[in-house]
């Protein structure tokens, strides 16, 4: 599995979308192409030979004539090969982007169903279907000239066999026919070997072809091995500084991000002077600082060593980390990255994998377990996992579905702590927990950071102020370095200008955050990576329905059928089959008739005549043979390419109908389906290409040959009809059930190993970071070996069939010369999330949720975009329940924007006119800067360098996590929806951008109802009503001042914040010094003192 040691450039080539392409329909294309069909081609070459040995021991002269149809087709397929190939590879590279396309918006599913863009991304994987298919439909007469030569010269050579043979025997070098007869079967069955020959030379072709793909990849040498045995393993951690020494770097060429992101300025550049030089002491903790694009994450990766320096060195204690051996190094390295990437595993497992490559990797999973318990208690996620179904052993689901936000962050930071590694890198490691567990996990990390070199990025300034030393990044350099104390002292300071303009928009809001949120991460940004995610309740797993499979006939038929347009190709097609079957009947005829030449007394010129026309009728059959086999194979070429671009359209349309609970359920992952999406459709490819072509010029030549020999000599045609076709058909049917139960076990590998590849290479970084890449390996190879065991148990058994149906045939020759009110669970779960849930949002309000993580907020959400169905009640809107609504009209007046952002390949316009209706015309461009300039981004886009027509990338990873949620903003606000439901839509954006943000969403609130889960308090304070949720139950509701006063739920919850702001969740230390002097004063002054308690009572509690 080369993909796992490769870099992360390479790994971005491969999408992972690509990865399940290659592991699907380039494994199956090769797998086709060396198996029962290579040995069907040595079966055809031993045929060659071994005719053509016996015919020369007969005659040569006569053999060296009718070999003469070697050259001819030699060169026929030595110029057609080359081109099928050529044409094969652009077919190819045409569905590898659809899968990309298909692996995106899968991942993505509810993106795409928020905003009713299924029919658009199916347009556009339908161009790239369409693509591919142009390019097959070239491959047609390829096939036809192919299929002309072969079948032409096979037909050819019996004419030049006879005619020749006339001559010799009429000058006497030939006795009697018996030689000629001799030299013509042994021909014949080497030159029909050749139609052997055929169909594998076709499917090795395309296994070349596939191969080349795979190999360019198998044969790549990655410039950092991550499976390297090679570098020092010091047996004590060394004992010094990390240090950055004149460190230039750029990304490496071939992606969106080349020379993007700098550091030290351009390493072509040797003139000007040195690169970044930047240490983090031994044992303390550095954080690091910076607007987005500044390069925070770029020192991770190349700290991590995803990447080298151009120029310069990262060094420990003096050692340049490249000396060090890759798998020991990022062994002692611990990092919490801010897009938690969970595996489809257990809990347990999850955590555990932190064990990889360290010394308990291999201690017993009762010790191993007993570690889990101790990381997951320290990263406060042992109380949410013992409440799980089945605790640590629960499967989590293809990258942590089942999980919400939060619960995904706390079980990767006790994957990462759990190895007590010597580095810790925090990547925005608590972006994603609720502010009351946020203080418990900062505390465990705070307690595993002491003694440890500690690097974190973070923009929350309780965890910022506390670091030993802070690092101001910015374009690729270091502004500034110093405590909080020491930045916070030069007033003209890049760091205290960012404090002071946070300190600024909070006074301009009036009001204090529930998480107190306006944070580091506002104002400076995030280099890369999604927004920070809320509470999000687990999603189902829907059952996965029996499929009973149909029959041949009944597929062919139902097919043939639905693709009633594509008639009239197959009526040339079947025209040409019936041609075909026909020579075989035409060919015995015409056998006869020479026969009778030697048999009856004729003439020397009489016999040369006779003999020389029955010659000429077998090369006028060789002409109508090629021609009608030309037909079929272009014609059947030309219907695959139509029904596979057909059927993957199809296919991939109609999975994005099904609903949410589909793709939450168990073997319905998005790699799963994009393997599924080439697979089937290339099997129903199989299914009616040239292999149905030549099945039905089989079948006419057996009913032509029946009934020709009925009507020549009847008894003797039932002896060998009666005798030998049934036991023919009998080891056929066995063979072919073999052969089907082989291809579904393929099949169902093929499935599993391209999830597998495809969720691998998806968690790159997890798995390069946790050194996962042999293990990867190992179990990938484990899987793969299973499949082979079983395999080769068929394969004994198939070997046995094959040979009883080929002996058959002599057998048979022998015997002839014988003789609202919701109730709502997800599909597999038995605990309900809502039991008798009751709300009522007025129209034209702004509703917001707030509760604790896993309470039902966002299932709320999900059932409003009608993701879900409630499992009894009613959800209705203007007065109608929306299950009895048209779901594509429905969700036309609806808006969501989720809490990770998710934006397509393509440009920045095509993302953002992607929220448009699918009813009304297109938004024009004023439309779509105007949504832009609301969302705050506009600016941004007009300042690069192709502004709107900026191309994002795969998953818009050409842009910060800030920046891809400002566009899905915008791209809500164009559809101007009715109905508008954010998921904590302001979370990535810094401070200033999300007041002009939030007035924008002032302003979309007019007319229209709005639907919020956040925990900013100047978001929920301006609400309408405010819903308090609680074990999937309404609990309070009414607005911020009528709650407060209450006493209730919402108290509790103000109160469990004012805690928080104690612990240095509030104000930045800028304001200590006149937050002192007021509360000196409050104490000098009664009547002050019981204002500012009557004050804290409503709004400081938090």
């Amino acid at each position: 599995m080369s993909g796992a040691k490769a870099e992360p450039t390479a790994a971005k080539a491969g999408t992972a979308g690509a990865v399940a392409v290659s592991i699907t329909t380039h494994s199956n294309t090769v797998q086709m192409g060396i198996s029962e069909k290579a040995s069907t081609f040595i079966q055809g070459v031993a045929m060659v030979l071994s005719g053509f040995v016996i015919a020369f021991v007969k005659n040569w002269k006569l053999t060296l004539v009718t070999a003469t149809i070697l050259p001819t087709s030699i060169l026929i397929y030595g110029i057609s090969i080359p081109i099928d190939i050529k044409l094969e590879k652009a077919v190819m590279a045409a569905h590898e982007k659809a899968a990309e396309l298909a692996e995106e918006v899968l991942t993505s599913v509810r993106t795409a169903k928020s905003f009713n863009a299924e029919k658009r991304l199916g347009a556009k994987y339908k161009e790239l279907l369409e693509q591919g298919k142009r390019a097959g439909l070239r491959k047609s007469p390829v096939s036809g000239v192919q299929y002309f030569g072969l079948f032409f010269v096979i037909y050819a050579g019996y004419a030049i066999s006879f005619w020749y043979g006339v001559r010799l025997f009429q000058q006497g070098e030939i006795e009697d026919s018996g030689t000629i007869i001799t030299v013509y079967f042994a021909v014949v069955f080497a030159v029909m070997a050749f139609g052997v020959i055929a169909p594998p030379i076709q499917l090795m072709s395309k296994a070349a072809s596939a191969s080349a793909s795979m190999f360019e990849v198998i044969d790549r040498t990655p410039s950092i091995d991550s499976l390297s045995t090679e570098g020092l393993q010091p047996e004590k951690f060394p004992s010094g500084d990390l240090e950055f020494r004149n460190v230039k770097f750029a990304y490496p060429g071939g992606g969106e991000r080349e020379k993007v992101i700098v550091l030290g300025g351009d390493p072509d550049d040797t003139e000007s002077g040195e690169g970044m030089s930047l240490s983090f002491p031994e044992g303390k903790t550095t954080a690091l600082v910076g607007r987005s694009g500044s390069g925070k994450s770029t020192i991770v990766g190349l700290i991590e060593r995803w990447y080298d320096p151009n120029v310069g060195s990262v060094n420990i204690a003096g050692i340049d980390i490249k000396d060090l051996n890759l798998r020991w190094w990022r062994g002692k390295i611990g990092l919490v990255m801010q897009e938690p990437f969970l595996f489809n595993e257990s809990v347990f497992k999850n955590v555990a994998y932190g064990l990889t490559g360290t010394e308990w990797e291999h201690i017993s999973d009762e010790e191993k377990l007993v570690m889990v318990k101790e990381a997951c208690v320290e990263a406060n996620a042992a109380s949410f996992i013992e409440e799980l179904p089945d605790a640590y052993e629960t499967r989590v689901g293809e990258q942590g579905i089942k999980l919400s936000g939060g619960q995904k962050q706390r079980v990767a930071i006790a994957r990462s702590i759990i190895s007590k590694p010597q580095i810790l890198i925090l990547d925005e490691a608590t972006s994603a927990i609720d502010p009351r567990n946020e203080k418990i996990v900062q505390e465990a990390l705070d307690r595993i950071s002491r003694g440890r070199t500690t690097i974190t990025i973070a923009h929350r300034l309780s965890t910022v102020r506390k670091a030993d030393t802070i690092v101001v990044i910015g374009a690729g350099n270091v502004l500034e370095v110093g405590t909080h104390e020491e930045l916070m002292a030069d007033p003209d300071g890049a760091y205290t200008q960012l404090a002071e303009a946070i300190e600024r928009v909070e006074t301009a809001q009036g009001t204090t955050s529930l998480e107190k949120t306006t944070t580091w991460r506002s104002r400076l940004g995030v280099a890369r990576g999604k927004a920070p995610v809320v509470d999000e309740e687990a999603a189902p797993v829907a059952e996965k329905e029996k499929v009973k499979a149909m029959g041949i006939l009944r597929s062919v038929g139902l097919i043939s059928w639905e693709q009633r347009h594509l008639w009239p190709i197959y009526l040339v097609g079947f025209v040409g089959c019936l041609g075909g079957g026909a020579a075989i009947p035409i060919q015995a005829i015409l056998f006869g008739k020479f026969m009778e030449g030697f048999e009856k007394p004729l003439s020397v010129d009489e016999f040369v005549r006779r003999q020389n026309h029955w010659a000429l009728m077998f090369f006028i059959l060789a002409i109508g043979a090629g021609i009608t086999y030309a037909l079929m194979g272009s014609m059947f070429t030309s219907i695959t390419h139509h029904i596979n671009a057909y059927y993957r359209f199809e296919y991939f349309e109609n999975v994005l109908r099904l609903g949410i609970p589909f793709f939450d359920g168990e073997g319905n992952s998005a790699g799963t389906l994009t393997a599924q999406l080439n697979t089937h459709p290339a099997a129903l490819q199989e299914l009616l290409g040239p292999s149905t072509g030549l099945m039905i010029i089989s079948t006419v030549s057996i009913i032509g040959c029946c009934i020709l020999s009925l009507c020549i000599g009847w008894k003797l045609a039932l002896v060998c009809i009666c005798a030998a076709l049934p036991f023919l058909f009998f080891a056929g049917v066995i063979r072919i059930r073999i052969e089907i139960g082989f291809a579904k076990d393929t099949a169902e590998v093929f499935e599993e190993s391209a999830q597998f590849a495809s969720e691998a290479v998806g968690a790159f970084r997890t798995v390069s970071s946790l050194i996962m890449e042999q293990s990867i390996r190992d179990r990938y190879d484990v899987l793969l070996k299973g499949h082979v065991k079983k395999a080769f148990r068929r394969s004994v058994l198939a070997a046995v069939i094959f040979s009883a149906s080929e002996s058959m045939n002599l057998l048979a020759t022998a015997l002839c010369f014988c003789s609202l009110d919701v109730n709502f669970k997800y599909p597999t779960r038995d605990t309900p999330i809502f039991q008798n849930l009751s709300l009522e949002i007025p129209a034209g309000s702004f509703a917001a949720f707030v509760g604790a993580s896993g309470c039902g907020k966002t299932t709320t959400i999900s059932l409003l975009e009608r993701f879900y169905d409630p499992t009894s009640g009613r959800i209705e809107v203007d007065g109608e329940d929306i299950t009895s609504l048209d779901v594509t009209s429905y969700r036309n007046s609806v808006s969501l924007v989720a809490q990770e952002p998710t934006l397509y390949a393509g440009t920045i316009a095509e993302n953002v006119r992607l929220g448009a209706t699918t009813t009304s015309p297109p938004p024009t461009d004023e439309e779509i800067i105007q949504a832009c300039k609301d969302a705050y981004i506009h600016e941004f886009i007009t300042s690069l360098p192709d502004g709107y027509q900026t191309i994002v990338g795969a998953k818009g990873m050409g842009l910060s996590g800030g920046q891809k949620q400002r566009v899905a903003i915008a791209r809500a606000l164009v559809r101007k929806p009715r109905m508008l439901l954010l998921d904590e839509a302001t979370a990535s954006l810094d401070s200033e951008s999300e007041r002009f943000v939030q007035k924008a969403f002032d302003r979309a609130r007019v007319g229209r109802t709005v639907v919020a889960v956040a925990h900013r308090l100047s978001t929920v304070q301006a609400a309408d009503v405010i819903f308090v949720f609680d074990e999937g139950r309404v609990v309070e509701s009414g607005r911020h001042g009528e709650l407060v006063k209450s006493r209730g739920v919402y108290y509790q919850m103000v109160c469990s914040f004012s805690r928080w702001i104690e612990y240095g969740g509030a104000n930045s230390g800028g304001c200590s010094a006149k937050l002192k002097l007021w509360i000196t004063n409050v104490f000098r002054h009664p009547i002050l003192l019981y204002h500012t308690v009557q004050l804290g009572r409503h709004l400081f509690a938090f």
